[in-house]
């Protein structure tokens, strides 16, 4: 059982295992040691191979199947791994601060068709309520940054251009982005 860290379906050499979570192989179980493996010995035709959900650590869903049957044949060793995938992501809204608390508010215009950019390779538009939302973000320091030619041409960000922000594994990181008019009507 392994943090499937890029979602391909298999354990690549930077992606660890995952201790502690319950394998149910058959009517047997084994818990993953420190670097995620198991082992089970079962007899009988066939075994149904899947994973206990509740010892499955937050913020975690599968990259790969969540059973697989396997045909049992007799003094032979049969593999079956797991991957496990975080669901982080950032997520944040454009708007028109207009009482300068930096937060999105009732009252507070949002801005759609805004286009924000992670680490200068994804983009993302606000919606018609001014959100954006990059999912499947992997952990550590990342960039967004706001093109500015994609805002209404009388708003300015009162946020940095790009911004490094730093995510963790499993959560949603919030990043805002309030802007202020540049002339007042």
């Amino acid at each position: 059982v392994y943090k499937d860290l890029n979602g391909n379906q298999r354990q690549d050499e930077e992606e660890t295992g995952i201790p502690d979570v319950r394998v149910q192989v058959g009517e047997k179980a084994a818990i993953t040691n420190a670097l995620g493996i198991y082992r089970a010995t079962v007899r009988g035709k066939a075994a149904e191979v899947t994973l206990d959900m509740s010892t499955i650590p937050d913020g975690f869903v599968f990259s790969t199947p969540v059973m697989e049957t396997v045909t049992i044949i007799p003094h032979k060793t049969h593999r079956v791994d797991f991957g496990l995938t975080t669901q982080s992501g950032i997520y944040g809204i454009v708007f028109y601060d207009q009482n300068g608390d930096g937060k999105p508010d009732d009252g507070d215009e949002f801005i759609s068709k805004a286009r924000v950019v992670l680490d200068g390779e994804k983009t993302a538009f606000s919606d018609f309520e001014g959100a954006y939302f990059f999912e499947n973000v992997l952990p550590g320091e990342h960039e967004i940054a706001i093109e500015m030619n994609s805002l209404p041409i009388t708003y300015l960000p009162k946020v940095k251009l790009k911004n490094t922000i730093i995510t963790s594994e499993g959560s949603t990181y919030v990043f805002h982005i309030p802007l202020d008019k540049t002339k007042k009507e």
